[in-house]
Order: structure tokens, then sequence, then C-alpha cells
């Protein structure tokens, strides 16, 4: 008399795979979620940072200048994007993600610093008076 018994199948079925595949997409997309916002985050602390330094920097080149010219000129030498507005005392920086705007006015010794960023949302505001 023969003997029957089942041969054990080696091997993956194609449901094991789908459903392996299924999950390793799954936890694919959650880290890369996570990983985006957490970009996001980090770039919003860098841009910040950044408008920080610039309204720092404003505010030395102001307690040092004499006049708005001086000003301007020291600006220029931090960093090449400053611009000046033909004929006003205003002064501008553009970044890729982020604007401050510089008002000076030396006679009465006021200095206004305004930073946005690139979808018009204010980052800072800020009055300094010298002295």
């Amino acid at each position: 008399m023969k003997r029957f018994s089942k041969k054990l199948k080696k091997g993956i079925s194609l449901v094991e795979i789908v459903v392996s595949i299924f999950l390793i997409m799954l936890i694919s997309g959650a880290a890369v979620t996570v990983i985006s916002q957490s970009v996001k985050s980090d770039q919003k602390k860098i841009m910040n940072t950044q408008v920080a330094l610039s309204t720092q920097t404003a505010i030395d080149c102001f307690n040092y200048a004499n006049d708005f010219d001086e000003l301007f000129s020291v600006l220029s030498i931090v960093d090449i994007d400053y611009k000046n507005v033909q004929g006003t005392n205003v002064i501008t920086l553009s970044k890729q993600s982020y604007s401050v705007r510089i008002v000076a006015d030396f006679e009465q010794k006021v200095i206004t610093i305004s930073a946005m960023d690139k979808e018009g949302k204010s980052l800072s505001n800020l009055t300094y008076k010298k002295g």
C-alpha cells in the first residue's frame, strides 16, 4: 500500500507578496510624511534665524552709521542683496524665502525693520530708537 503524503510547498505565495508590498508602501508613505514635515519645520526655523540676524545686523550698522549713505554702504558690504529704493531712505533685502525692509531716519534717530515671507506673511516688525 502506498502512502499518500502531502508535499510541503516551498516558496512564497502571490498573496504573501502582495501583502508584503502593501505593508512596505504603507510604512514608506508614513515615513515620507514625517520627514517632509520635519524638513518644512527646519526650513521655517532657519528662515526665522536669518531674519533675526538680518534685523540685528541692520540695528548694529544703524548704531554706528552717521548717515543713510554710510548705513547703506555698510549693509551692502555685509550682503550684496541689499538694495536702496532710489530717492528714499528705504533699504530692501530680498532672499529666496523672505524679504526685509529697512526705513532709516537719522534726524529722528529711528530705524524701522519689517520682514515678510515669500507669501507676504509678516515675520517681524521692529522700531528701534538710537540712544
